[in-house]
């Protein structure tokens, strides 16, 4: 059982003589699959970056790159390739993450320590929009298909109302001649259905964000943050008990996660909580899955007397659970009105803030087949 003592005295002063126990295991969450057991499936990502680097390329040097750049989709160019993580790296996070009552956070443990994924922090690292919706709107919000809702469609795309967002990304690196105008508008396409709200294999521009894309200050103006995070969340985290419909949601996650594919809605930005000092990090496109095993389970590795450390003999890891942030933003800005109370998160977060060291044996959770240990080699089946 894994346990945490306490002193306390009367008005806040310690008292030797006075200790309290915790059952540490029992008041935190449980995890979604038993500690080291995971499904060894992949997951399918809909959501590309390499939409990103497209658009870059095809805008390089124009003054449509330096409006993009200037723009609330800025933050997107910024960050480095290498911690844009793969595929089978977010399937990982997603199998490791506790259970609570909270509908926009997502709590995955890793080593043993919890961090935290919630719509201000994927704010703060992707530099979008977070603020609230305007009254009565909601991501599955669509224009209705009439023929004056059109009119700048035709005018954009052209009669074509069933084109794919890879054609509009190679109308825009084949055309010499398209006009700036319309480069910059179907590239801000190109980044919202396949990058941000991406829903579908092959995703096609939402007549909603046509209408919206005439007007770029209403379009940069747009909570993209909040939309894109409430996409990713939906499919991330175990949904609402239903009777009837839905009696067991974590064991319907679990089924799914130990799928051939998953589908996973806008999911390849993840929160860069994950900090390998000095030259660790392997210098390519994204973390493997081998990197993340490697350095979950060799979580404290001390430098060589050198100094120098070689990548692959150890890999020193620090998760860092709550994302610092000192940037002021407009009121209500990355807040959940309808998001709900957990006493043990709430636990969790005292732990945290009280510095305390986190271990697997901190975590329970259900061994549910068919399953893999990571650590020992072990394959259950059903």
């Amino acid at each position: 059982m894994a346990t945490r003592r306490s002193k306390r005295g009367k008005a806040g002063q310690v008292d030797a003589t006075e200790e309290e126990v915790e059952d540490v295991k029992a008041l935190l969450p449980e995890r979604l699959f038993a500690t080291d057991w995971f499904p060894s499936e992949r997951v399918n990502i809909y959501s590309t970056v390499d939409y990103l680097l497209r658009v870059k390329e095809a805008l390089k040097g124009t003054p449509e790159m330096e409006v993009l750049a200037g723009s609330s989709f800025g933050g997107l160019f910024k960050m480095p390739a290498r911690r844009l993580l793969a595929g089978k790296v977010i399937h990982s996070m997603l199998t490791r993450q506790v259970v609570t009552k909270k509908k926009f956070e997502m709590w995955p443990v890793f080593g043993g320590k919890p961090l935290r994924f919630l719509l201000a922090e994927f704010g703060e690292v992707t530099g979008l929009p977070c603020g609230e919706f305007e009254e009565g709107y909601t991501i599955d919000y669509q224009l209705a298909p009439k023929e004056e809702n059109y009119r700048y469609w035709g005018e954009l795309i052209g009669e074509n109302m069933d084109v794919t967002i890879e054609e509009l990304m190679r109308r825009v690196e084949t055309d010499a001649e398209m006009p700036g105008w319309m480069k910059l508008r179907l590239c801000l396409l190109v980044i919202v259905e396949g990058v941000l709200v991406a829903s579908v294999q092959k995703p096609k521009p939402a007549l909603k964000h046509v209408e919206r894309i005439e007007n770029l200050d209403v379009f940069f103006a747009f909570p993209w943050g909040r939309e894109s995070f409430a996409w990713t969340i939906s499919t991330t985290k175990p949904g609402p008990k239903v009777m009837g419909k839905c009696e067991d949601p974590n064991g319907d996650l679990c089924k799914k996660l130990r799928q051939k594919t998953v589908k996973l809605v806008a999911g390849d930005r993840c929160v860069s909580v994950l900090d390998f000092p000095g030259k660790s990090l392997p210098q390519h496109a994204g973390l493997t899955l081998a990197d993340v095993q490697k350095a979950e389970h060799s979580p404290e590795c001390p430098v060589p007397e050198n100094g120098v450390r070689v990548y692959g003999a150890c890999t020193p890891l620090t998760v860092k659970a709550i994302l610092d942030s000192n940037v002021e933003h407009e009121e209500r800005w990355g807040v959940c009105d309808e998001e709900k109370y957990d006493k043990k998160v709430d636990y969790m977060l005292r732990l945290v803030s009280e510095g305390h060291m986190f271990s697997k044996a901190d975590w329970g959770g259900r061994r549910r087949r068919p399953a893999v240990c990571l650590q020992c080699g072990i394959k259950e089946k059903k």
